[in-house]
């Protein structure tokens, strides 16, 4: 009875691995071009976990893990990457894959990782895909994927890290997106969106991440929800119509070290509530049309290294208070309406590096200090 189990157990091993090794070549058959010669070992003579970018589990029966990124590799997904079934992670990032992702991927229920970026890949994206209820990672940027931006992803539980962003993707952002619990990252830019941000993208508060602009065309300004958002690290929102004042709830974003909202529409004044974000680092607003002074709350921002505000209407004179700011690298600030003389002991960090208030009607002479490669246009 017992060398019958063995058998049984052997068998139906060396079953699955015979058909994880006709899957494997399969997949090989849909690649036209390998010019590095990196699939060169994916033959019936070579154990399949010593075939490149393959991995296997501790017994070395199973294909866990296939990484091909940047090989080079030219042609299409095969559907038997769907006999994979024991796949986790699938990663054919940095390649010339194009046509239909296959909706096969789908039978692949312990997949957590999938990284399909920076190839060709076409049309819609595949409905059944939201099948994959152990996927953390979905990652289609740079490819060429089109339709409305995808809904079904809702319905992935586990995800933490979803990108979309450099696609055709149309529609608006489903109000659906605020629904995950875990995810961390999300990036929707550079596609063709249009509508209004959702309110409960500020459902989302674990999210540490965020990306929405390039190529977005958005009705109407920030939702104040966006303030929710405490776990944030780094929000991109610029070069997509943005319009209406920059929320005072931005302000709440306490580990925010990166705001990039520049070539929008945003009006109004600088909302004092900027100057709560003592971990901020860089700050874009340039290329809108704000208002007003540079507000003396901003002197809290020790840990600002960049400070854009080109391109805008603000006036008044500009405070002492940017000198006073020791890590700062970066100060643009020209084309808009200050007036008056320009600080005194500007540069005096030793850390700046570029500086411009071209454009504006500043008076006097100022001597300015800087690093040992000080770039500098004051009028």
């Amino acid at each position: 009875m017992r060398f019958l189990l063995l058998f049984l157990l052997f068998h139906i091993s060396h079953t699955s691995s015979s058909s994880e090794l006709r899957a494997l070549i399969t997949v090989k058959s849909y690649i036209t071009d390998d010019p590095q010669s990196y699939l060169s070992n994916w033959n019936a003579t070579t154990p399949i976990c010593s075939f490149t970018g393959v991995t296997c589990d501790y017994t070395g029966r199973h294909v866990i893990s296939i990484d091909l990124t940047n090989f080079y590799l030219s042609g299409t997904l095969s559907p038997s990457f769907g006999n994979l079934r024991f796949l986790q992670n699938l990663s054919v990032s940095a390649n010339q894959f194009s046509g239909l992702i296959p909706t096969e991927l789908a039978a692949l229920s312990g997949l957590r990782y999938l990284n399909l970026s920076n190839n060709v890949f076409n049309g819609s994206f595949p409905t059944q895909l939201s099948q994959l209820k152990s996927l953390q990672v979905l990652d289609l940027y740079n490819n060429n994927m089109t339709g409305e931006l995808p809904v079904c992803v809702t319905e992935l539980p586990n995800l933490r890290h979803l990108h979309l962003g450099g696609n055709y993707f149309t529609g608006q952002v489903p109000s659906s997106y605020g629904r995950w619990e875990h995810l961390e990252y999300l990036a929707v830019s550079g596609n063709e969106l249009g509508g209004k941000i959702p309110p409960e993208i500020g459902n989302l508060t674990k999210l540490q991440q965020l990306y929405i602009g390039y190529n977005n065309g958005f009705e109407g300004g920030l939702p104040p929800e966006i303030g929710n958002l405490s776990e944030l690290v780094c929000f991109d929102a610029a070069d997509c119509m943005l319009s209406g004042k920059i929320p005072p709830e931005i302000g709440k974003l306490q580990k925010l070290d990166t705001l990039f909202l520049f070539r929008n529409i945003l009006s109004g004044s600088l909302s004092p509530e900027l100057g709560t974000l003592k971990s901020l680092k860089s700050m874009d607003l340039s290329e809108n049309t704000l208002t007003g002074e540079i507000p003396e709350s901003l002197a809290e921002l020790k840990n600002l290294t960049l400070l854009n505000l080109y391109r805008n209407k603000l006036q008044g004179q500009i405070p002492e208070i940017i000198s006073e700011w020791p890590e700062l690298e970066v100060i643009q600030l020209w084309e808009n309406n200050f007036t008056g003389s320009i600080p005194q002991k500007l540069g005096s960090n030793k850390k700046l590096k570029f500086l411009d208030l071209s454009l504006n009607r500043l008076t006097g002479k100022q001597k300015l200090h800087g690093s040992s490669t000080f770039f500098f246009f004051l009028f």
